[in-house]
């Protein structure tokens, strides 16, 4: 039986996003310099590049198109007659065996490394050997891609291409980085409050690198709202933050820190070099992992009719569900959880009750066991990592993560902790609010499609937090209290003069600043006014 593909399913199987004329227009009218140019495109697609490449050219120079898909090509020889469009796999094409080209120009297929397997990826990641490249992997379709674009070129070459955000974070994207630098004589990403792609979950940037033959010593970083507001053609005169590559690689930077103003930016690495990360005071990991959230959590009804009250242990599911929580997880919150929501979590003793017998055997019955995390444990239904720790951390919210401390276990959809010093975790909680810890942890996370803010562990444990100064009894009540009845901003305003102004000394001005600055990357991530 064949399966028809939706177009969204077809292109996310092949990262295929198609560009908008006006990114296409903006790209290549960045990278043309003579109408006479030979210019590449190593997957043409739908040819909105081709058509950008037309209009500016007038018909002179030469474009020369790739693409893997059969029927696009033969629509686009039937649409561009006069334009040298080849059906191959670009990972094919030995660097010069179609000559070398001026620029190389397009859109590289985002297909996330679980669908980069095969053969397909042996070739792409043969091909950025060849370069001189080893790749992690982690590495998702388009690094070895654009690696394999840009040996097509020849000496004073430029490119200009859509690339994801995860360039700006993502270790494997680090080999490419030190890539371009090597040989390239200038690079420049330009990311946007606006997305490119509206549709698309990923966020994107516009990378463009000249000069090939070359090296450089950093990255050129520039942001705008819009599109619009760039001029393609001073595209490379126009004002940017200058990164070099060593900071890039020895702090883990990322491209947030550059958003903010050079004030802010000055004053945060000053206080932040001052303080620990959550590495120098705990140690980190995920929640565990069950396989199946569904079959191995149980609300109380389901619980009391299956007669397992002796089976499960009441556990947090979500970062969702610690939003009226304050410091620390109390007694109030436990039974609020244990009567509203699918809370409990199946962990039966060992024999099992005849109770727990009759529950696995409806999961088997189900297919519960085939599941991958289920089928490589034995037995499948015992859910290793199930503990209490110090405190857990939500990593995935549009409000940004905090510490809690915590008396249950946790999923992996937040992280939990162990205190390697015998700081009071409410301390450890309260600090986490402070708009210094806030904008620490926009500046080391990375924000998602959707306007989310993610902490991997490895981002979480160099996050800041100023437990410099022991607040008193009376202050972390008052910060709970806020915490509980969400008035946010008056815990943070609290935390603020604890930690920042009396701890480490800050004035009222030099908090505005984290503030402001806190602020202007929240609304560059969740795209709000």
């Amino acid at each position: 039986m064949s399966v028809v593909l939706s177009e969204s399913q077809r292109r996310k199987s092949t990262g295929t996003y198609y560009t908008s004329n006006a990114v296409a227009q903006f790209l290549v009218s960045a990278i043309a310099i003579s109408p006479l140019d030979r210019v590449l495109e190593p997957c043409f697609g739908e040819g909105v590049f081709i058509d950008a490449w037309r209009r500016r050219t007038v018909g002179q120079g030469q474009l020369v198109g790739c693409d893997i898909a059969g029927d696009v090509v033969q629509n686009g020889r039937a649409r561009y007659p006069e334009t040298d469009l080849r059906h191959v796999d670009f990972f094919d094409v030995r660097p010069g065996s179609f000559g070398t080209f001026t620029a190389v120009v397009g859109n590289p297929p985002f297909v996330r490394y679980q669908r980069f397997q095969g053969d397909l990826r042996e070739k792409a990641l043969n091909c950025a050997q060849s370069a001189g490249v080893c790749l992690t992997s982690l590495s998702s379709a388009w690094v070895p891609f654009l690696i394999h674009a840009a040996q097509q070129l020849h000496v004073g070459g430029r490119m200009a291409v859509v690339a994801p955000m995860e360039i700006t974070y993502a270790k494997y994207a680090r080999p490419f980085l030190q890539f371009l630098g090597k040989n390239f004589g200038s690079i420049r990403i330009v990311s946007f409050n606006e997305p490119l792609f509206p549709d698309l979950s990923e966020s994107t940037v516009l990378l463009l690198a000249k000069d090939w033959g070359r090296r450089s010593t950093g990255i050129d970083l520039i942001h705008a709202n819009t599109l619009d507001e760039l001029q393609a053609e001073e595209i490379w005169f126009h004002p940017a933050r200058h990164v070099q590559l060593g900071q890039w690689e020895n702090e883990g930077t990322r491209s947030q820190r550059f958003r903010i103003s050079r004030e802010a930016e000055d004053l945060y690495e000053t206080v932040s070099r001052m303080v620990p990360t959550l590495d120098d005071l705990a140690r980190l990991t995920i929640g565990y992992v069950t396989g199946n959230n569904t079959w191995f959590h149980l609300d109380r009804q389901a619980v009391v009719q299956r007669d397992l009250q002796d089976d499960v242990r009441l556990v947090v599911r979500r970062h969702a569900d610690l939003g009226s929580v304050g410091l620390a997880i109390n007694l109030d919150d436990l039974e609020r959880w244990a009567g509203h929501g699918a809370h409990w979590l199946f962990v039966p003793r060992e024999p099992l009750s005849p109770a727990a017998r009759r529950y696995v055997a409806e999961g088997e019955e189900q297919g519960i066991p085939n599941a991958y995390k289920c089928r490589v444990r034995a037995p499948w239904w015992k859910v290793p990592g199930v503990a209490s720790h110090d405190f857990m951390v939500g990593v995935l919210s549009s409000s940004g993560p905090r510490v809690i401390g915590s008396m249950i276990p946790a999923t992996n959809s937040l992280l939990v902790g162990t205190l390697k010093t015998n700081v009071d975790v409410r301390i450890l909680a309260a600090a986490s609010i402070t708009s210094l810890s806030s904008l620490s942890a926009e500046i080391v996370g990375h924000a998602l499609g959707g306007g989310a803010l993610k902490l991997e562990p490895s981002e979480a444990r160099r996050w800041s937090l100023p437990v410099n100064q022991a607040p008193d009894e009376a202050a972390l009540l008052a910060i709970d209290d806020h915490l509980r009845l969400g008035r946010h901003d008056e815990a943070v305003g609290i935390a603020n003069d604890v930690f920042l102004k009396r701890g480490l000394g800050l004035s009222a001005h030099d908090v505005n600043i984290l503030d402001e600055a806190l602020l202007t990357l929240r609304r560059q991530r969740t795209k709000s006014p």
